[in-house]
């Protein structure tokens, strides 16, 4: 249990985009930048910034206890 403690500590306080991520943020800001009114931009990247980590989080947090329940039974 101690090791799953430890990875979920490392992940949510060392949690960096992968350089396939940033890419694919660069592609969404460049569409975005051409195809939306400039008063708008910055809230709807904040907006697909926030449900991104919501939809990682979750993702990552039923994981975690997927993992936690089969640690158990394993004791």
């Amino acid at each position: 249990m101690k090791t799953t403690e430890i990875l979920h500590g490392f992940w949510a306080g060392t949690h960096t985009a992968s350089p396939e991520v940033r890419r694919s943020w660069q592609q969404i800001s460049k569409t975005i930048e051409a195809s939306v009114p400039e008063e708008q931009r910055k809230v709807l990247l904040q907006m697909m910034a926030e449900h991104c980590y919501i939809v990682e989080h979750s993702g990552f947090t039923a994981g975690f206890k997927t993992a936690t329940e089969l640690w158990r039974e394993l004791e």
